[in-house]
Parts: structure tokens; sequence; C-alpha cells
């Protein structure tokens, strides 16, 4: 997250070896750990592996109903912005968590999700969309 903030690239094979550490340890993250983390990657440009993003998503999966509407917004802004189509379930997930939380976004974060299920290609529930 910070190297991505300040606009550092570090070189390919030190974001490998962060990746195999997250696939480590990914089962301790929280959400905004799991946010950060996509939102560094799509900010840095970087293409992690099919193993990492999976690792990702099936932490997410298990806490989705822990995340906030900022980690709702950045996750979704990040897999749109890395151009990663996650799995439908995934998706319900956090359109569910969205729906039990809206009321607490902020216009910026409400704008970058429906950005991100636009350029995924998602088609949310008609409450979404109410």
């Amino acid at each position: 997250w910070a190297w991505a903030t300040m606009r550092h690239q570090p070189p390919a094979e030190v974001l490998i070896a962060l990746e195999r550490r997250m696939l480590a340890c990914v089962d301790d993250f929280n959400p905004q750990a799991l946010a950060n983390t996509v939102w560094a990657w799509a900010t840095m440009r970087h293409e992690p592996s099919a193993r990492a993003l999976a690792a990702l998503e099936r932490r997410m999966l298990a806490c989705a109903d822990d995340f906030i509407p900022q980690n709702i917004a950045n996750t979704l802004w990040a897999w749109a912005t890395m151009r990663h189509q996650p799995s439908a379930d995934a998706l319900a997930a956090l359109e569910r968590r969205m729906l039990a939380c809206v009321d607490d976004f902020k216009p910026q974060a409400l704008a970058n999700t429906v950005w991100a299920w636009a350029t995924m290609r998602h088609e949310p529930s008609a409450r979404a969309l109410a």
C-alpha cells in the first residue's frame, strides 16, 4: 500500500516475493488488508498470479460481512482496474455487504463501486440499483 501511495515501482521479483509471503499468511488478512493489497497491485499495475488472486478472493468470501464501504469500493475498483473477473460468488457477497451498509457509503465510494460493476460487466440486483 505504501509503495503504491508513494508511486514507487519495486522490481517484479520483489512483488513476486511479497506475493509468496502473502500466500503464507492470507488467512490472517482482515478486510482492510485485503482491500489494500489489491488496491496497491492495481495502482502499481502489478499482475498478480492466479493463485494469489484466488487466495485473496477465498479470504474475502470468509470475511465479506466485515467489509466497510471503503473496503468494498477499493476491492471492486482494484479488480476492475486489473481487469480481473472475480467469481459470481465474490461479486454477490460484496453486493450483499454493500446493501447491508449502503447508508454508510460516501459518494466517491459509491461511484467507484458502480464504475467497477460496469467495467466488469456485473449486473447488480434491482435492489442494489434502487
